[in-house]
């Protein structure tokens, strides 16, 4: 209950901001420069709560613009206007791909839809094996927008995701076909090295490995 009373002010401040971003025009780097100078001013003992509200009102401003600077062929763009979009897609698997419940996921960077040249990057889920980090693919599919929380106080993983650049799901209704490789070698070194920690790790702790996962390369407990 306290935990849910601490979010009350943050969580009115942040739609303050979105509020306001919606009012008025305030260019990036103009935001950026004003929340850096109110980070710096939160080290002041007496400035620090006040640093705080602000810092929490731009983000919500900086979050509001960033957003909607977004270009029309952006993935996000073409959610807002089509909640779900069901067309031959073509991208790059720009993560890990990653096995649950016979479902392969990863993040994919969209290239096209249907003929159309899009941007912007998706969750992705398929029975297809066989992909890696890389891969240029292809297939037909469903987008969806990301759900949101309808709990203010309670862990939002479209927030997440959003605020890594990922703007929906997606899901192949055909099979997935390779149809080329285009992978960055600083990228394809970290997933390599996660790919033999976790396989130690697994190894080495068993049902633990969970916890250790968690804090040792960062992945999500199950």
């Amino acid at each position: 209950m306290q935990k849910d009373q601490t979010l009350i002010i943050p969580t009115i401040l942040w739609i303050l901001g979105i509020i306001i971003a919606r009012q008025t025009v305030l260019p990036i780097s103009f935001l950026l420069i004003v929340i850096s100078i109110l980070l710096l001013l939160s080290f002041i003992k007496k400035y620090r709560f006040i640093s705080f509200c602000l810092v929490v009102v731009f983000l919500g401003i900086l979050r509001f613009d960033i957003q909607s600077e977004l270009p029309q062929s952006n993935i996000r763009t073409i959610l807002k206007e089509y909640s779900s979009i069901t067309q031959p897609i073509q991208g790059r698997i720009v993560s890990e791909a990653k096995i649950k419940d016979g479902n392969y996921n990863f993040i994919l960077e969209l290239h096209k839809i249907k003929e159309s040249k899009v941007t912007g990057k998706i969750k992705f889920y398929t029975r297809t094996d066989s992909l890696n980090y890389g891969d240029i693919i292809s297939a037909v599919a469903t987008i969806k927008e990301l759900p949101g929380s309808t709990n203010p106080a309670s862990f939002d993983y479209k927030e997440f995701l959003d605020a890594k650049k990922i703007y929906g799901s997606g899901w192949s209704i055909s099979p997935v076909n390779k149809i080329g490789n285009k992978f960055k070698i600083f990228q394809n070194t970290v997933i390599i090295i996660r790919k033999y920690l976790r396989n130690r790790i697994e190894d080495r702790f068993g049902e633990h490995a969970g916890f250790v996962k968690a804090i040792m390369i960062a992945e999500k407990m199950r």
